[in-house]
């Protein structure tokens, strides 16, 4: 059985230090073309990344109450270029692009202990059963920041998990129950919540 998979276990509620995953997209598929990001600690460079091919990952440990800043260098072809920076449980703390914000464009201070709200992050999806019919409502739902790029994202996700079965088929499904004008249904599963673009339906 598959299911979605946190990107830091439960245990980091409880943690002082904990994993930041830095997942950078390129568009084109050629990486940055020069451009890159560094990531600082508490005044202190810890490294430069960029995008390699359409995308790269890096992870850091930041502990609690550490100041961690982004900064931005533009080169060429910046309308390629995005990038998000997920704290612990999946939590986006900032995100840009594409054409990204130049210079000191983020500054957080490390929160370990936090857990978002149930639904908010993939690591705390709700559960439902592969019968189950689910009736949301997002309008107000604060949403992740995870744009999948489609669907005229505009912020309000709510994350739901649920078993595979063993014939490995999912029939998802949206029904006009009084209200519906505008939705959109993202299917990923553990391997993908940090790679560029989840499939869409």
């Amino acid at each position: 059985m598959a299911s979605v998979t946190c990107l830091v276990l439960h245990a980091a509620s409880l943690a002082q230090c904990c994993d930041h995953h830095l997942v950078m997209h390129d568009s084109y598929g050629d990486g940055w073309n020069g451009g890159f990001l560094e990531v600082r600690l508490n005044g202190t460079s810890i490294g430069t990344y960029a995008a390699t091919g359409f995308g790269s990952t890096a992870t850091f440990t930041v502990c609690n109450g550490d100041e961690l800043e982004l900064e931005y260098t533009a080169a060429d072809w910046e309308n390629e270029n995005s990038y998000q920076l997920y704290g612990p449980f999946g939590s986006v703390i900032f995100a840009d692009g594409p054409d990204p914000a130049e210079g000191v464009v983020s500054s957080s201070i490390g929160d370990c202990a936090t857990i978002p709200g149930p639904g908010t992050v993939p690591c705390t999806a709700l559960p439902i059963d592969t019968m189950d019919c689910v009736i949301a409502d997002n309008s107000d739902a604060p949403g992740t920041g995870t744009d999948p790029g489609c669907a005229n994202y505009q912020g309000g996700d709510i994350w739901y998990t649920m078993p595979i079965p063993a014939s490995g088929n999912v029939s998802v499904s949206t029904f006009n129950t009084g209200g519906l004008n505008d939705t959109g249904r993202c299917i990923v599963d553990g391997t993908e919540l940090l790679q560029p673009h989840p499939a869409c339906l």
